[in-house]
């Protein structure tokens, strides 16, 4: 069984979060500052009694604030053959989004490929890719490999 397919709690039980861990290597090869910011639901658990209080939009905070050319928030996310991002997650993008620029650092862990995305320049293409569900009921888009190549060479363009 997939992560994905998995209990949350099956998920996060005595396991790093190896994006998380690789995306402050990304942070640090690049003289990114950083500081942790949202949940860490692998050390830091909080009772799921007291979980399910907080609102979604909190509970889904970036993992990260960095500090590069501009201060911005960063979820980091790993994922196998393709990237799905359910749309609970997209409504809190969009609200971080609105503080500060949000970028996702993913990471393919079937090929080691990673990319730091312009979460507006996922969000635009983001409506056009396929949907599927969960076992849970939640939808998710899939955001196939050639599209994180596309527009992470957009990106590398514009920077140049």
């Amino acid at each position: 069984m997939s992560d994905a397919d998995s209990t949350f709690k099956d998920r996060n039980i005595n396991r790093e979060n190896a994006a998380e861990i690789i995306a402050i290597d990304f942070f640090k090869s690049r003289n990114i500052g950083y500081i942790r910011y949202g949940f860490d639901e692998k050390f830091q658990r909080v009772d799921s009694r007291q979980w399910w209080k907080i609102p979604e939009v909190i509970r889904s905070a970036p993992d990260f604030i960095a500090f590069g050319r501009t201060v911005a928030f960063v979820e980091a996310k790993g994922y196998k053959k393709e990237l799905k991002i359910k749309i609970n997650d997209l409504v809190s993008y969009e609200h971080w989004n609105r503080i500060l620029p949000l970028f996702l650092f993913v990471r393919n862990f079937d090929n080691s490929n990673q990319y730091y995305l312009k979460w507006d320049n996922v969000k635009s293409i983001i409506y056009g890719c396929d949907t599927e569900k969960y076992n849970n009921g939640k939808t998710y888009f899939i955001l196939p490999e050639n599209e994180l190549v596309i527009l992470n060479n957009e990106k590398k363009k514009t920077n140049s």
